[in-house]
């Protein structure tokens, strides 16, 4: 039976929000998945499966993401940039 969809869930767009991010400071540093995957310890096809559904990263490999990205976990999360 396929699934339905009940109106907009809150973890989904919070998902939406974490993968924009990613893929915008990747763009703005010039960082290829194949870097970050490496940085992450993540296979290539494990990275874009957790950018598909960023709710399954691990804690650790969102860490490891965040330190090659150069945000802060809490930065990516609320989906802004802090000012410096």
């Amino acid at each position: 039976m396929p699934k339905s969809k009940l109106g907009i869930n809150k973890d989904n767009e919070l998902d939406k929000q974490i993968r924009a991010m990613i893929i915008y400071k990747q763009e703005l540093n010039g960082i290829s998945t194949t870097e970050l995957a490496v940085s992450a310890q993540l296979s290539i096809s494990t990275l874009y499966e957790r950018l598909r559904s960023p709710s399954h990263f691990r804690l650790s490999e969102l860490r490891k993401v965040c330190k090659k990205l150069n945000i802060d976990i809490a930065e990516l999360i609320e989906g802004k940039e802090k000012s410096q």
